[in-house]
Order: structure tokens, then C-alpha cells, then sequence
């Protein structure tokens, strides 16, 4: 078994992607130089099969880069009652810091901190994921209407 042992560098070699990429094309270049007629058609089958494969993935990611562009709509769920805050995100970009930073814009005093109780719960987190994940469309920040008051809307600015 000694032999095997000094193979072991040059097999480590092919479990890599490159390797066995390498490998592949290397016995196809083979099969049509050396006219192995049989290799041959089986790489012909091969080519058409790695070829609707790169389409399907290249499907797949295209689908997943538009999803990733939806626009994610955020309102303010009032004791019940829902209030469009007219602001909105990116799939992609909805990160709790995102969307904490677009709440910041709507406070009517900018010196203090927000808070909304409801940003503290695990559920805050997992709804967020539900988002980023494509389980939703739309995000609604539960709140008390002592919460809300910290807050101006779009909606709310035309009445000033």
C-alpha cells in the first residue's frame, strides 16, 4: 500500500472542483483525438445535459436576484388598526438595522431614541426572516398608540 500513499497529493488534487473539471475535459479531449467512437457519444449526452443543467441554474439564479428586488411595503399595526408609514425596502436589504434606521426617519423628535416594545420580542426577529426568506410581501410593526405618538407620517405632515 505504499504506492497509494504517494498517490494521495495527486488524488487530493481531483476531489477539487478544478480537478475534476479538469479531468472530465481531459478524457473528452481523449475520446475525440483517439476516436473512441462509444466516449464520444457519451460526452456528446453529456454536453446537452451540463447544458440544460447551466440553463435551469441560470433560471434558478435569476429568480432569486428578482426576488430579491421586491419592494417590501412596512405599516404600523395600532392596537388593530393599520397605518400605511409609506415607507418601504428591498428584499435584500431588509436587515433589522434597515429597518430600524427607516423608523428613526419618522420621529417627530429626532434627539431621542425611539421604542417600540414590540421590537424586542423573538417574534420581531423571525418575522424579519420570513421576510428575507420570501414569506411575506409586506411588514407590519405591532405597536401601542403610546408607541405610535412617537412617530410622524407622510400622511399626517399634509394636515400640518
Amino acid at each position: 500500500m505504499k504506492g497509494i500513499e504517494d498517490m494521495s497529493p495527486l488524488i487530493d488534487k481531483f476531489k477539487s472542483p478544478l480537478g475534476i473539471y479538469l479531468s472530465i475535459i481531459t478524457v473528452g479531449l481523449i475520446a475525440h483525438y483517439a476516436k473512441i467512437e462509444w466516449l464520444e457519444e457519451f460526452y456528446d449526452a453529456l454536453d446537452v445535459a451540463a447544458a440544460v443543467a447551466l440553463a435551469l441554474l441560470a433560471l434558478w439564479g435569476y429568480i432569486e436576484y428578482s426576488r430579491g428586488e421586491d419592494s417590501i411595503s412596512i405599516y404600523f399595526d395600532v392596537e388593530g388598526e393599520v397605518q400605511n408609514t409609506y415607507l418601504s425596502l428591498l428584499r435584500k436589504n431588509f436587515t433589522r438595522a434597515e429597518l430600524l434606521g427607516l423608523l428613526g426617519m419618522l420621529q417627530k423628535d429626532p434627539t431621542k431614541r425611539f421604542v417600540i416594545t414590540s421590537t424586542k420580542k423573538p417574534d420581531f426577529q423571525k418575522r424579519i426572516q420570513d421576510i428575507q426568506t420570501g414569506k411575506d410581501k409586506e411588514f407590519m410593526i405591532y405597536m401601542e398608540k403610546k408607541d405610535r405618538e412617537q412617530f410622524l407620517l407622510q400622511d399626517e405632515e399634509s394636515n400640518d
